[in-house]
């Protein structure tokens, strides 16, 4: 009954549950700025975002920059700038520039997952949770392809920082929306073994060999808690 609880008030307090959250990113541009050719037609110059588009990353920091002095409050730059500073694994300029995002817009979804992201990857577990969770109120949707992604952000986070029954319920949530992630499945076969639901947690081990049959973490896990 308490299980039951703990499950119905997680969905209650969380409406919604983003690598990239490509329902939005590619929607997502900065400023557009046109040079002339020789036939006088214009030719779009390249900016911030054409340049993470293409990898860009050091060469899309530097124009988002000098975009950022001319538009100090578009939401966008801030977001592109959060992304290319996560490809290169720069997480705390990730953390800063998010944060500035925050200052500006602190609902964007976009911004709370790149500040989660930032704080996830940095292992600030419980700052991480708060921004998962704010996301997850705001957007909930099964159609957006990286919803179970954030779901995985936040059972981990909870798992990080000893919420093992929020860490099920999570990762179970993102497992359902992706069931054949290998990673998710060890996890959740690890939480239900510490909550010593033993037979739950074979059922998980038993999942990731029929995806990987020569998982030695699984092997091993399930030898383990039948010798007791």
């Amino acid at each position: 009954m308490k299980y039951f609880f703990i499950i119905t008030l997680f969905f209650c307090s969380i409406s919604l549950f983003s690598e990239q959250d490509n329902s939005t990113d590619n929607n997502v541009t900065t400023t557009t700025t046109t040079t002339s050719t020789t036939n006088n037609q214009p030719r779009k110059q390249k900016d911030g975002w054409d340049l993470y588009a293409e990898g860009n990353y050091t060469a899309s920091i530097k124009a988002l920059d000098e975009e950022k002095k001319q538009f100090p409050t578009r939401i966008n730059i801030f977001i592109i700038l959060g992304w290319n500073y996560k490809a290169i694994k720069n997480y705390k300029e990730m953390e800063k520039i998010s944060l500035e995002g925050f200052a500006i817009n602190p609902t964007h979804i976009n911004i709370l997952r790149n500040l989660g992201e930032a704080y996830f990857f940095q292992g600030k577990y419980q700052d991480a949770i708060k921004q998962f969770e704010k996301y997850l109120k705001i957007r909930n949707d099964w159609n957006d392809p990286n919803t179970h992604l954030i779901y995985t952000y936040l059972g981990t986070s909870y798992f990080h920082t000893g919420y093992l029954f929020k860490a099920d319920l999570a990762l179970s949530t993102a497992n359902s929306g992706k069931s054949n992630n290998v990673q998710t499945l060890l996890l959740l076969a690890e939480i239900n073994e510490k909550l010593e639901k033993n037979d739950k947690a074979i059922s998980y081990y038993e999942k990731v060999l029929i995806i990987d049959p020569i998982n030695n973490a699984a092997k091993t896990a399930i030898s383990r808690i039948k010798k007791g």
